[in-house]
């Protein structure tokens, strides 16, 4: 165990138990679809932790004793149902680039603000030479193999501390890291300017990457009793053609994900699509963390967290609130406000957590991450939040919503489309795209 570990469980075994339930129990029951004590507090910290602790970028680019300093810190300050591993966008980007490219590859920039990185390219092709070459077993996963480290820190926290909270370790899916190396905008214009072929076999190549990561994670997982995992998802600006076309390899990996792991959510953020919910809801998972609404609806932030509710009943754990700009800017009785009714509007369909629906902003003030905290363990208690709010949605009301919003109940469209048309097209040779001549 590393020593500033060791430090922090001396600190931590002292502190109170909170409501009737473990940390780890609360969010077990939660996703369980059973009432818990309290709604489970699960905010996904990112980097922040690090500005917290009173640490620079700069300085801790490979400090894993800061970073673990970091994350318990904010464990014993803030008592978070979970903790998720230390993250930097580096992490996914760096198995795809040389030794070289690694050094020069990000930008710091003040050493205080969330770190940048280079596409790798905007072109296809460049891209998937870059994939066939496979440079991850050739230099290795670079600041990757940082992250496993970290989480391994963290995992000797959680068992010296009896198992008591939950570790939630997360992968990127196909379409997301589809979309990181080469940037959302065009990778969406090859969706509808190049060959599909080409884009699939792009796609195809990820895949694997990604279903061996995912694999990884699942045999150091089940070697050290995690639960919980979290499939960051991309495909956020993709429309219903284009699901229908590539939607195969998400779709994939969220089944095998729900098979390695008791607890699989989806991270979804933005300014989300009725249909996407539909989408998510559909999926194996167990939850997902959602954001906005899309700003075409005139409706309040309760009337859209109880219509997601609504559509999650019976089904998967809604996790949101606040969103991360009001975490981030708001004042503390804004953020109180927007967890109470997101609380009060889900509870009575389904359990809740509380979740901004992206990583907390590098800027957001430790009186806000309080607030957002100590809002959800006020208003989450339970039975009372299930029935403290007058609902704003009838029975009827919502079932007249979903024939404008959603697909028609059976007969939603049919995902990887493609697929099923011609299922032997999955693997797709690269003679096939690129002939010789």
């Amino acid at each position: 165990m590393r020593k500033i570990v060791g430090e922090w469980v001396k600190k931590c075994k002292k502190l109170p138990k909170i409501g009737e339930m473990t940390h780890i129990d609360r969010c077990r029951t939660a996703f369980e679809l059973k009432d818990p004590d309290i709604v489970p507090i699960m905010p996904e910290l990112d980097q922040w932790p690090i500005y917290y602790a009173g640490y620079n970028f700069k300085d801790t680019w490979e400090d894993l004793d800061a970073w673990a300093d970091g994350l318990l810190k904010c464990y014993h300050d803030f008592r978070c149902d979970c903790i998720w591993p230390y993250a930097c966008p580096s992490f996914a980007v760096d198995p795809f680039l040389t030794p070289e490219e690694r050094k020069k590859w990000y930008n710091i920039r003040d050493t205080r603000s969330y770190v940048l990185y280079n596409e790798i390219t905007d072109n296809l092709d460049k891209i998937i030479e870059r994939l066939e070459k496979k440079p991850w077993e050739k230099y290795g996963y670079g600041r990757q193999e940082l992250y496993g480290k970290n989480f391994q820190d963290m995992l000797d926290f959680k068992e010296a501390m009896d198992g008591e909270i939950a570790i939630i370790p997360g992968l990127w899916n196909t379409s997301n890291l589809c979309e990181w190396m080469v940037g959302v905008q065009h990778f969406i214009e090859w969706t509808v300017t190049e060959p599909k072929e080409k884009v699939h076999y792009y796609m195809q190549l990820m895949h694997d990457y990604v279903d061996s990561a995912l694999e990884g994670f699942a045999e150091v997982c089940a070697k050290r009793g995690v639960e919980f995992f979290c499939i960051f998802g991309g495909s956020r600006t993709w429309g219903p053609k284009q699901f229908e076309e590539f939607g195969m390899y998400d779709n994939l990996i969220a089944n095998k994900a729900s098979k390695l792991f008791k607890y699989v959510f989806h991270h979804v953020c933005g300014n989300n699509l009725p249909y996407a919910m539909q989408h998510l809801a559909s999926f194996p998972y167990d939850g997902f963390q959602y954001d906005e609404k899309m700003q075409q609806f005139d409706w309040s932030w309760a009337k859209w967290t109880e219509w997601v509710a609504r559509l999650c009943e019976g089904k998967a754990v809604p996790m949101n609130a606040p969103t991360t700009q009001v975490c981030a800017w708001g004042t503390p009785q804004e953020i109180d406000t927007m967890v109470k009714e997101f609380i009060e509007h889900t509870t009575p369909f389904v359990p809740a957590g509380i979740m901004p629906g992206c990583e907390l902003s590098i800027h957001t003030s430790a009186e806000n991450v309080r607030a957002m905290i100590e809002g959800g363990r006020k208003w989450g208690k339970y039975p009372e939040c299930k029935t403290r709010a007058k609902l704003i949605w009838t029975d009827e009301e919502f079932k007249a919503s979903l024939p404008k919003l959603v697909a028609p109940e059976g007969k939603m469209p049919v995902w990887a489309w493609y697929w099923q048309k011609i299922p032997d097209r999955f693997r797709i040779k690269h003679e096939e795209i690129y002939p010789k001549t």
